[in-house]
């Protein structure tokens, strides 16, 4: 599961600060900081959200 931890780890990987991260995607600092505390993210934000840290979202399922 993805929640703010991981985004937050990817942005460091990729050195990407908030307030550019929020720019990418047409959001205040503030608006982005409200998204990261969501408990639950659509597929579409997380698309939007790679394609602004220029990385690739991939959903899959996995065997147990």
């Amino acid at each position: 599961m993805i929640d703010k931890n991981v985004i937050k780890k990817v942005m460091i990987d990729q050195g990407a600060k908030g307030v550019d991260i929020a720019a990418r995607l047409g959001m205040t600092a503030q608006g982005f900081s409200n998204f990261l505390a969501k408990k639950h993210y659509t597929q579409q934000d997380l698309q939007r959200l790679a394609d602004a840290l220029g990385v690739v979202y991939v959903s899959e399922f996995r065997p147990k």
